[in-house]
């Protein structure tokens, strides 16, 4: 091989050395995907709710996305304090 492979063999070590500095532990990234992901209603829960916020306001015109927001706020809340 000639004297060249531990020269490489070292090199190859420093950038994985390097790497492991750099990227993020990915525990870590997996936990807040798991977060994130169980933080978010569905599109059926957030509509359901929705639905039910704009009847108990006696089905105003024009509400619908004030109904979706406070919604979806409303589930996010209970899924983050869960």
């Amino acid at each position: 091989m000639g004297s060249g492979a531990p020269a490489l063999q070292e090199s190859a070590e420093t950038m994985l050395s390097d790497a492991a500095t750099v990227m993020p532990d990915t525990s870590i990234v997996s936990e807040s995907v798991k977060t994130a992901a169980t933080a978010s209603p569905t599109e059926s829960e957030i509509a359901t709710l929705a639905y039910q916020l704009w009847q108990d306001n006696g089905c105003p015109v024009g509400s619908d996305k004030e109904d979706w927001f406070r919604a979806e706020a409303m589930l996010k809340n209970a899924l983050v304090a869960k």
